[in-house]
């Protein structure tokens, strides 16, 4: 389920259900509305409901049609697990 930052209306986040010490209540996946599309940030583990939490979250004035691009902050896995899925 995705959760709107306060005062940052271009922006979803979604936090993959993976809690742990490195994860902390777990992955954050962001999501940044552009001119272009939506950008996200660190697409989080290969979790079938985080997959789909991140596919169907558009941040406010887009669509899931302009995805424009993808960033992960680290390679691991919690980080980069769904890239074959969102990218």
């Amino acid at each position: 389920m995705a959760e709107a930052i306060p005062g940052v209306p271009w922006c979803a986040v979604v936090r993959a259900d993976n809690p742990g010490p490195m994860t902390l209540d777990g992955t954050n996946t962001y999501l940044i509305r552009t001119d272009e599309g939506t950008v996200v940030i660190d697409p989080g583990p290969l979790l079938p409901a985080h997959v789909d939490a991140v596919t169907d979250t558009d941040p406010p004035g887009t669509s899931a049609s302009a995805d424009s691009g993808l960033q992960v902050s680290s390679s691991i896995h919690n980080h980069t697990g769904t890239c074959t899925s969102t990218g």
